[in-house]
């Protein structure tokens, strides 16, 4: 049985979306990518990346899909995620704690036929880089037997780093949606395995958001693979180091 969320709740959502994506592609350049990678049908979950304060509105407003996403329940502390998120239903975990009640919870939407965000990093960047997927997804996506899709955010970390109070009004940010996994077909990878092949699959769709952007004059910063222009590529420790051993 699907269960379909309040009509004032879905209408909120559809005006909090076309009113991101407006501020988006006036303040941002904000750009949609692999929209069709999105199933049209069904419950599903969807993988992504971690950058600010902005990424559940963000991955909320570039699908064509209504989601529900997984957030810290400190997050409904402040009256402006409050009012801005009440359509996107989020389901509350507690920080702090292993995270049981809102998996179960997500499991239980997922399993009435609603699509839902997770931030498998667990928290947001503190340096612009993907880091390591925590494993609560991947028994999430198997007890509830749903498709896998990821996503990649790219530039929201620059406008709002989780160490700046506010955002912002410069920068360029893109969204980018990759092939996914059918429930079948997770079920062929282990957990490990399923990690890694989500981590690589992000990453992938960052890196292309990079390539495509890097020469963007709205985006002031480097890829956070790349080092600083004005920092060595080997520190000088290491420098030293060979030094020695070539000695």
């Amino acid at each position: 049985m699907t269960y379909r969320r309040p009509f004032l709740a879905r209408a909120w959502y559809s005006i909090v979306r076309s009113f991101t994506r407006l501020c988006g592609v006036l303040l941002y350049r904000f750009r949609i990518h692999g929209q069709e990678h999105v199933p049209k049908t069904g419950s599903f979950l969807v993988v992504c990346n971690h950058q600010s304060h902005f990424d559940p509105i963000v991955v909320g407003s570039g699908s064509p899909r209504q989601l529900r996403f997984i957030a810290r329940k400190s997050l409904s502390k402040s009256i402006f995620f409050r009012v801005l998120t009440i359509g996107f239903s989020p389901i509350p975990i507690r920080r702090g704690s292993s995270g049981l009640d809102g998996l179960r919870e997500a499991q239980k939407v997922l399993e009435a036929g609603e699509p839902v965000v997770i931030f498998p990093e667990g928290t947001r960047t503190p340096d612009g880089h993907i880091h390591g997927f925590k494993p609560g997804f991947v028994s999430l996506v198997k007890r509830a037997k749903v498709p896998l899709v990821p996503a990649a955010i790219y530039g929201a970390y620059r406008i709002w780093p989780r160490n700046q109070k506010l955002f912002s009004l410069r920068g360029a940010m893109e969204l980018r949606f990759g092939p996914g996994l059918s429930a079948e077909e997770v079920e062929n990878y282990d957990d490990r395995e399923l990690i890694a092949e989500m981590e690589k699959r992000v990453k992938a769709l960052f890196d292309a958001a990079h390539e495509e952007r890097k020469d963007d004059k709205w985006l002031p910063f480097n890829h956070p693979e790349d080092p600083p222009a004005d920092e060595p590529m080997v520190s000088e420790s290491e420098e030293r180091k060979e030094e020695k051993e070539k000695a």
